[in-house]
């Protein structure tokens, strides 16, 4: 977490201005522990927030305009907070354009602001950095206009926004991740009923190793909308057929055998990991509580293998470092982690083991690739959810 004495620094720094109040709103990066592309399926999901945030600071102006600076890629725009203006496909801006006109949808904004991101999440890996960036601006409209908005409407918003202004037809994992982390726990929620139970694996601390690849996937021109095209296509094909469903959440184990005669074999394909993720997290949080780590190990396992197999959103470069992981006696589990086609692997390791496992990997991935970029590696712990504080 960093300072507010550093960001009242970069603050000063950006608009030459020492700020009387300063308001920070903060929300942390996210990774998939099980529930590859289940979320907008409606089906279950078991995540982590993690330590690394996003930053979203200033102050309030007593015009109407609005100043927002991205410090990471040294960019910024200006425009009148009654008319805020779409960007270009793409635009970074469009984030903040996104949650400042569904806010203003039901809500007042009336003052202008100036305001700096920065993220310490890497960006398009897998981590939810979109995600962590919505809920970083969420956060500090909402409290800074005294909307009284709850998590569960900041989430929605902010999924929403992504959806509507991205492009992104995301499901609500990663905001509602990134919205109620818990320091040491893991999120399992219901994408369905919204049901979010904490989960904790032993008295230990989770420690966690993200493995960037730093190849990079920009879902919007990913193959990520095809696959939620192609999942709506397998419950098209199924109501046609007599079946009472509205998702994938609908269909179980049991119908894989009656599906497989109908669909063609991809679609199938994408249904089959969809319906055998949900299965194993139902598994996962039904199991004794003793059992539940060494469950966790093999399904991440099965998962990844999933994802490279059944829904086609791996590449090499990721089932290497999962491979190699599961050599490794302090891995507790290992896989992809978000959209797929590039970004990142985490893995939940001993935290005893966690330097010689991420030094072994690192060096194994170089020898491997050694024309692509090393990993970029980091070290972290399941963390609280965003949130938000005034300096004075």
């Amino acid at each position: 977490m960093k300072k507010s004495s550093e960001l009242k620094t970069l603050y000063a720094e950006i608009f030459k201005e020492e700020p009387s109040n300063l308001y920070i709103g903060y929300a942390p990066g996210r990774v998939e522990i099980l529930g590859n592309h289940t979320d907008y399926n409606k089906g279950f999901v078991l995540t982590a927030a993690i330590d690394q945030k996003t930053y979203c600071f200033g102050t309030l102006r007593d015009d109407e305009k609005v100043i927002i600076h991205a410090l990471d890629i040294g960019e910024a725009i200006e425009f009148n907070i009654n008319n805020p203006p779409l960007q270009e496909k793409g635009h970074w801006g469009n984030y903040f354009i996104g949650v400042l006109n569904i806010i203003k949808e039901k809500s007042s904004i009336l003052k202008g602001f100036q305001i700096a991101i920065t993220s310490e999440v890497p960006m398009s890996a897998g981590c939810s950095s979109s995600a962590s960036i919505e809920a970083s601006f969420a956060y500090f409209l909402n409290e800074t206009n005294q909307l009284h908005l709850n998590k569960q409407e900041i989430a929605q918003i902010c999924q929403k926004a992504e959806n509507e202004y991205a492009g992104v037809m995301c499901g609500l994992m990663d905001q509602w991740s990134v919205v109620h982390g818990q320091k040491n726990n893991l999120v399992y929620f219901d994408n369905d009923t919204l049901k979010t139970n904490l989960m904790s694996l032993g008295e230990e601390d989770i420690f966690m190793l993200v493995f960037n690849t730093q190849i990079k996937h920009t879902l919007i021109d990913s193959k990520y909308n095809d696959r939620r095209e192609e999942c709506q296509k397998v419950v098209d094909e199924c109501k046609k057929r007599g079946f009472n469903i509205d998702s994938l959440r609908g269909l179980s184990i049991k119908d894989l055998p009656s599906i497989n005669k109908f669909l063609n074999s991809t679609i199938y394909r994408r249904a089959k990991h969809v319906i055998e993720e949900n299965h194993r997290i139902q598994t996962l949080v039904d199991a004794s509580y003793e059992n539940q780590p060494q469950l966790l190990k093999s399904f991440m396992l099965d998962s990844h293998h999933s994802s490279k197999d059944q829904f086609e959103n791996s590449c090499p470069e990721l089932d290497f470092v999962v491979d190699q992981l599961y050599l490794e006696k302090g891995c507790l589990g290992a896989k992809l982690s978000g959209g797929g086609f590039g970004g990142c692997v985490v893995a939940l390791v001993n935290p005893n083991e966690a330097e010689n496992i991420q030094a072994t990997i690192e060096k194994a991935y170089i020898e491997k690739f050694p024309d692509l970029k090393p990993l970029d590696t980091i070290q972290t712990l399941p963390g609280d959810g965003a949130g938000f504080i005034e300096t004075k």
